[in-house]
């Protein structure tokens, strides 16, 4: 019998070794929120930097977000939970937070996703028994997929086929990534929704400006630059550029 399933995407907060806090948006949270909701799909992000838990403990800012991570697991009950581990500097505090969800919720599944997650996806499953599963490379998916098994649309996980790892008792199987996108404009566009713009605004006055430019103001880009900050490999999708466009 199907269930309902809701996933908890969770961004920790920036490290205490990254000095600059000036975070923003999470996009591959967004991303992965917004396939999972054109997909019929229940999502939500926890994106910890908004309550700038630095303030309360510099050195160690993930102690103060445990409670609340407690707190909205409860709340919202979800079938899985995700975590995003962009880079190496980000995994002691990813492994805090699944660690703290596993030992107060040892039913619910935990994924990783990030370069981090991708690049040691075996040593990961081997030595950490509390991350259930792993996605490599793009995740969008290969999440769906994943909540598309745990909901018993998919009646055997190794009906998925690639890019993605997990545990069996004590084999560990590696899907490596093998299909990609070839068109971004079948991406679904990233789930703004569940974010409040107004948690990201920061107080600017001291950034490099030496044209003293108001934050807003049109700039003309090159495409090429446009290309690199979103997709270096496979350029930007009409629905980014089209809006740009000027007669």
């Amino acid at each position: 019998m199907k269930e309902h399933i809701t996933t908890l995407l969770v961004n920790p907060p920036t490290p205490s070794m990254i000095k600059n806090k000036e975070y923003i948006l999470p996009p591959a949270l967004l991303y992965l929120s917004g396939y999972l909701k054109a997909s019929g799909k229940d999502v939500e992000i926890l994106d910890f930097n908004i309550y700038k838990p630095w303030e309360e403990d510099a050195e160690n800012p993930e102690k103060a977000c445990f409670q609340t991570l407690i707190n909205k697991i409860t709340e919202i009950k979800p079938s899985l939970i995700g975590f995003g581990c962009l880079f190496s500097g980000q995994f002691l505090s990813v492994l805090e937070f699944a660690k703290i969800a596993k030992a107060h919720f040892p039913s619910i599944p935990i994924v990783l996703g990030g370069m981090h997650a991708t690049l040691f996806a075996r040593e990961i499953l081997t030595h950490v028994h509390f991350i259930d599963y792993v996605i490599l490379g793009e995740g969008e998916s290969q999440l769906l997929a994943l909540v598309r098994y745990l909901n018993k649309e998919i009646q055997d996980i190794r009906d998925i086929p690639d890019g993605l790892a997990y545990r069996t008792g004590q084999e560990i199987t590696i899907k490596p990534k093998q299909t990609y996108f070839q068109n971004l404009d079948t991406i679904p566009f990233p789930a703004y929704e569940l974010v409040n713009f107004d948690d990201y605004k920061h107080e600017t006055s001291h950034w490099h400006n030496p044209k003293g430019l108001q934050i807003g103001t049109p700039v003309e880009v090159a495409p090429a630059s446009v290309t690199f900050a979103l997709c270096i490999w496979l350029g930007v999708p009409d629905f980014v550029i089209e809006p740009q466009k000027t007669s």
